[in-house]
């Protein structure tokens, strides 16, 4: 019983976090070769990227904490500034462009990713009340 909840406790999601984030940092900042443009960029990457980022962040958070409100706005809030971070740090980088738009996505991802969280966490909630 006890490895299961080590396996889903606060240091489990925080390393999951934790790695998820080093991942993406990394995928960011590696010089790009030129391809063929997509229709709506690399957008979707973002948008994907950032909801997972911020469904994250928000689980380990609330492995130590209630999640609304400040939970819910530190979430949002690391997600929006790491966003901005990286794409002003792609800016010397070999074929990497800092955009507006990329940030947008990031944005409405985060928030995405937040409202998943939130669904889960309150039907988790709902039906499953430990027994103590």
């Amino acid at each position: 019983m006890a490895l299961i909840h080590n396996l889903t406790g606060s240091r489990a999601v925080t390393l999951l976090l934790a790695a998820y984030w080093i991942a993406l940092a990394t995928a960011t900042h590696v010089p790009t070769l030129p391809a063929a443009p997509l229709k709506y960029g690399d957008k979707h990457a973002h948008y994907a990227a950032y909801a997972v980022l911020a469904f994250l962040i928000a689980w380990a958070w609330t492995t130590r904490r209630r999640f609304f409100p400040t939970g819910l706005l530190v979430t949002f809030g690391l997600a929006c500034s790491y966003g901005a971070i990286e794409e002003l740090t792609q800016i010397p980088i070999p074929g990497r462009f800092a955009e507006w738009h990329d940030w947008l996505a990031d944005i409405v991802g985060a928030a995405t990713g937040i409202l998943v969280f939130w669904g889960i966490d309150t039907v988790r909630r709902l039906v499953w009340r430990p027994t103590d």
